[in-house]
């Protein structure tokens, strides 16, 4: 084990407790003088702060910047590191040796807010959870929003309107609006519309989508709101009728937005 290996996994540690997205670097290959051996690693996050070391200097710095880039990808990778150019041009390490470097990203659970525990949030709960989502169902009427009906997500039993801040929702998560009204729509996307999601959807013919967009827009007269952000008509045009088809096209189209398809 390498000297600061136990720094690395300690904070490998710490890191997934608070749910940070990472990327663990390891040297898999080395030939000549290199300043590391096979086996060291190095922890990178997405603000560029490291734990551990692969060798430092510019290479190493080459290495934490393809590891940002590796993280927005999400795609793990091999780089080969070339530590003879010093010897070379007469800059940058002077060690004379060559190393592969394996880049492993590391990130939590999406998170899916799904605003409505009618049919199509049941059927949608059940394959977002499926997805790898950490699933949320919002709805206050205790008949549709129970343990006993979503034994395997979080269940919110609360007002429509009460502050969401809390769920720590960030740009790998979505909002999914299927409420049984526009009353209930107006409300969460009235937070929402603020988060940095990656998708926010809402479902409702263009009547109740233009009703609900004029609410959020009156209530907040001196702010400019990106509409656009939201998709509606929400689900991938497949032909849905059911509940549970419906369900299939909404995460479709968050499984496509997450993959750049659309």
């Amino acid at each position: 084990m390498n000297s600061d290996t136990p720094d690395a996994l300690g904070a490998l540690v710490a890191a997934h407790e608070a749910g940070r997205e990472y990327v663990i670097v390891t040297i898999v290959r080395a030939s000549g003088s290199t300043p590391r051996t096979v086996g060291a690693k190095m922890l990178v996050f997405a603000d560029g702060s490291t734990a551990g070391t692969v060798g430092g200097g510019v290479r190493e710095s080459e290495i934490i910047d393809a590891a940002c880039r590796t993280l927005e990808s999400g795609a793990p990778r091999l780089m080969p590191v070339d530590f003879y150019e010093g010897l070379k041009t007469g800059k940058g390490p002077v060690c004379g040796g060559k190393a592969e470097v394996f880049f492993e990203p590391i990130a939590p659970r999406r998170k899916a807010l799904i605003a409505g525990a009618g049919h199509i949030g049941f059927a949608l709960a059940r394959i977002l959870d499926t997805a790898g989502f950490d699933v949320m169902v919002l709805d206050p009427r205790k008949e549709w929003a129970s343990n006993s009906r979503f034994p395997d997500v979080h269940v919110l039993s609360q007002p429509w309107d009460d502050d969401l801040s809390g769920l720590g929702l960030g740009p790998r998560d979505v909002a999914v609006l299927v409420g049984p009204g526009a009353d209930a729509d107006k409300e969460v996307l009235n937070q929402v519309i603020d988060m940095p999601l990656r998708y926010i959807g809402m479902i409702g013919s263009e009547k109740r989508v233009r009703a609900v967009f004029e609410s959020v827009r009156k209530r907040r007269a001196d702010s400019e709101i990106d509409f656009s952000r939201v998709h509606a008509p929400i689900g991938l045009d497949i032909g849905a009728q059911t509940p549970g088809e419906i369900a299939v096209s909404i995460s479709s189209e968050i499984i496509s937005v997450f993959s750049d398809k659309v």
